[in-house]
């Protein structure tokens, strides 16, 4: 009959982890896209020789999806690279256990990417951390069914699943904070040997090698149960604990050297935090407390965590009861102080854990809050099951739970905002996927934050990079003569300045349309509209020699005259503009140096939009043309020894006159 009952226990825990496991995949099945931070963790956890994506000024790259996989993914060779790992993370704030895992799974699939190979991590650590919080549970109470409802709760909680789409190692530090969570908890009245120590200088290490916050909720946790162990008389028990913690912390750094660094030795975030400690004022405080407790509160706890301890703190005065006293009632007198000690391990570090990050994190996000979720759930669901069963009888027991948890459930669903499912940015992507066979040019002015537009950028036919201070560079690009282009521009930058100096470079684009944004920069669509071109051979008055490079070579710098090679000119001329552009290759039909004075020659130089490559074609009445500057009285002009020069209008001059072959 025992082994039925146990059978069947089996099959119901077996039965929750697989539901828990369908839904998290659902969960990232709908991840949309990718933050910055989600970029960098496959770059940190692979590219070799740089913490960031590398692009290269005037590189087109084709495959445009090639700039961020040479990145993102694991090189043939590269596979296992572990001391990659710890260099890239010694450059970077983070610790490198998190990256190795991460590193490990990408080196099964070298040269792809897939969102997968971060996910299963944090499904992984998710489902273990189920199992410890359980266990946490059962420490509280032996109530099958409180720890039931703990685990559904955890399971189904918006707050929860959210910090899944976050490809980030917080996840698993939710998992080390847990754990260690509940190594104190069974520690507490039980005989404290190196089955203690040695899993929690194990535990402290992975955790901190993890994510750095975790010694914050690691050393309240230590204080708690470092209190009590002086306080119960327990002084070796104490010293042994110091000692353990001690070798931990040791352990640390003989493995990652560079923690000290980061933490306390100049490393910029670690700076940046202890600056936020002794800067912050009172009142940004405050707000900051607000803001972390919200983020752990609405998605979490649906918005009622004030409730329900307003709603506790009424029922204690109406009852009647003390502190002391409702510790007696929910536990009994012999298990009063062992239970209180557990129930502190479990609530005074989360809430010293929130007041600390409050003061020193760099950015005001959930993530920082998270890795306390899974401890906040069994000790405020625990409480709240177990003293409605103190204090209602089974009749309204249950409705009061159901009605408690259901409110929390569905108003976590409704607050929790899925920040990093980025749900939003599939119409962005949607759009952005009509223009797949389109070029795209990216203007930047830092290189990370090209980074979040991974999936709008792979969609397109090749992909160039210029950097706002090099845009200059963009003149004379391989794909100059585009009549359709998506452009990427930073926000931080004069979208409508960048355009305009596009239009220059390229002369068959004249109109734009906002797509959307995304990340750190915004897309545009580029076309051209009432913008004439036509193909020519430009001969001179003879008919004997064309115009064109006098070595038959189209490179820029080379001068202009009158060639024997049949060179073809593209006229680029905008609707109700009298001036258009002529083009010899790629190169435009240029007056050296700009200077518009008699005599000075002409050249092939890059198309840069300047008045000193616009041309206007006025037809003669003996069937000719000439071709004037935009200085007005400035022709073309050819001499017996085949230079192209400038000169002053002589309408008599037949060296100033040429004779036009359309070519259709």
């Amino acid at each position: 009959m025992k082994k039925l009952v146990f059978h069947k226990a089996l099959n119901k825990h077996i039965i929750m982890y697989i539901v828990f496991t369908v839904i998290m995949v659902v969960v990232l099945m709908n991840k949309r896209n990718f933050h910055v931070d989600e970029i960098s963790t496959y770059i940190l956890a692979n590219n070799v020789g740089s913490t960031g994506i590398s692009v290269n000024d005037g590189i087109t790259y084709m495959p445009s999806e090639s700039v961020y996989l040479d990145c993102m993914t694991v090189n043939e060779g590269e596979q296992f690279n572990y001391s990659n790992v710890w260099l890239n993370q010694t450059k970077d704030v983070h610790p490198p256990l998190y990256y190795v895992l991460v590193h490990t799974i990408c080196s099964l699939f070298p040269g792809q990417f897939s969102l997968w190979y971060a996910g299963i991590v944090n499904i992984f650590f998710a489902l273990m951390t189920l199992w410890i919080i359980r266990k946490i549970a059962y420490e509280l109470t032996d109530n099958e069914t409180i720890v039931s409802v703990v685990s559904v709760f955890y399971i189904i909680s918006a707050g929860m699943l959210s910090t899944i789409t976050f490809l980030r190692m917080y996840v698993m530090a939710t998992f080390f904070v847990s754990f260690v969570t509940l190594m104190f908890v069974k520690a507490v009245g039980r005989e404290l040997t190196w089955h203690f120590y040695v899993p929690l200088i194990l535990v402290s290490t992975a955790g901190t090698l993890t994510h750095y916050f975790f010694v914050l909720y690691l050393f309240f946790a230590c204080l708690v149960f470092g209190i009590w162990l002086l306080a119960d008389k327990h002084y070796k028990d104490a010293l042994a604990f110091c000692v353990s913690m001690g070798i931990a912390a040791s352990f640390t750094i003989l493995i990652f050297p560079a923690t000290y660094k980061h933490i306390l030795g100049g490393g910029y975030r670690g700076t940046q935090s202890i600056d936020n400690f002794l800067e912050t004022s009172i009142s940004n405080y405050w707000e900051n407390i607000k803001s972390f407790y919200s983020f752990i509160d609405k998605p979490v706890f649906g918005g009622m965590l004030s409730y329900i301890f307003a709603v506790l703190f009424i029922i204690a005065i109406v009852k009647k009861l003390s502190l002391k006293k409702m510790a007696f009632d929910l536990f009994g007198e012999k298990e009063r102080q062992k239970k209180a000690v557990k129930w502190l391990i479990l609530i005074v570090p989360c809430i010293c854990y929130l007041l600390l990050v409050s003061k020193i994190a760099v950015y005001i996000t959930d993530r920082y809050i998270s890795p306390i979720y899974a401890v906040s759930v069994v000790w405020v669901i625990c409480g709240v099951c177990l003293i409605s069963y103190r204090w209602f009888n089974e009749r309204y027991r249950y409705i009061v739970i159901s009605i408690i948890l259901a409110v929390m459930t569905v108003n976590g669903w409704r607050n929790c905002t899925w920040e990093t499912s980025y749900k939003s940015s599939k119409s962005l992507l949607e759009i952005n996927q009509e223009y797949a066979e389109q070029n795209a040019l990216y203007i930047y002015g830092d290189a990370w934050k090209v980074q979040p537009s991974f999936l709008q950028v792979i969609q397109h036919k090749s992909i160039t990079f210029f950097k706002n201070t090099n845009i200059g560079a963009m003149y004379g690009a391989k794909n100059n003569f585009d009549d359709k282009l998506v452009v990427y521009i930073e926000n931080s930058l004069d979208a409508q300045s960048i355009i305009n100096k596009i239009y220059e470079a390229y002369p068959l684009l004249n109109s734009y349309k906002k797509l959307g944004s995304f990340g750190y920069s915004s897309s545009y669509y580029l076309w051209g509209e009432g913008i004439q071109t036509k193909k020519y051979k430009i001969y001179d008055y003879n008919h004997s020699f064309t115009l064109g490079s006098r070595n038959g070579v189209t490179s820029s710098g080379e001068n202009i005259g009158l060639s024997a090679n049949d060179s073809v000119v593209q006229q680029i001329q905008k609707a109700g503009e009298q001036y258009g552009i002529l083009m010899i290759g790629n190169l435009a039909i240029d007056i050296k140096g700009g200077s518009f004075s008699e005599g000075n020659g002409i050249q092939l130089y890059v198309n840069n939009g300047t008045n000193a490559q616009k041309w206007r074609i006025s037809a003669n009445d003996d069937g000719t043309i000439t071709v004037f500057s935009v200085s007005g009285d400035l022709v073309l002009t050819y001499d017996e020894n085949k230079n192209v020069y400038l000169s002053k209008y002589n309408a008599d001059n037949n060296s100033q006159k040429w004779r036009l072959e359309e070519i259709n």
